[in-house]
């Protein structure tokens, strides 16, 4: 694992690996790949000409189905902030400010996506629900 030094290729680990997996291989980066990292989602979610390869992504995280709340407490929390910001597509989550459980909770439409609001959203809130 230790080749995948290259942004686009770390980012594709986190979305497409087991969370174990990507966790482990989050852990032995340096701070400055996973910086470079983040730069690159930030990119791909800022600029039009790379939505194609967000939606791809995103796409593929909607497919797994072991992202329950139970393993994703046990992510890496970079790992974390990548997957919620790639599920929204929004930039907001890769500051490192914000708590585990509460990017789980984003993650899972459990809590309000706006970051300054984060509050819990009722059970039948639908997933595109903002404030």
């Amino acid at each position: 694992m230790k080749k995948l030094l290259r942004p686009e290729r770390i980012l594709r680990g986190v979305v497409y690996e087991s969370v174990p997996a990507a966790a482990l291989m989050i852990q032995e980066l340096a701070d400055e790949v996973i910086a470079s990292t983040k730069k690159y989602l930030k990119n791909l979610i800022e600029k039009p000409d790379k939505k194609d390869e967000l939606v791809s992504l995103q796409s593929r995280l909607e497919r797994r189905s072991d992202l329950s709340k139970e393993t994703l407490l046990k992510c890496h929390k970079v790992q974390l902030e990548i997957l919620v910001s790639v599920k929204m597509g929004l930039t907001n989550f890769l500051s490192g400010k914000i708590q585990l459980f509460e990017m789980v909770g984003l993650f899972l439409y459990r809590r309000c996506r706006n970051v300054n609001c984060k509050s819990l959203l009722p059970v039948a809130t639908h997933k595109t629900t903002s404030h």
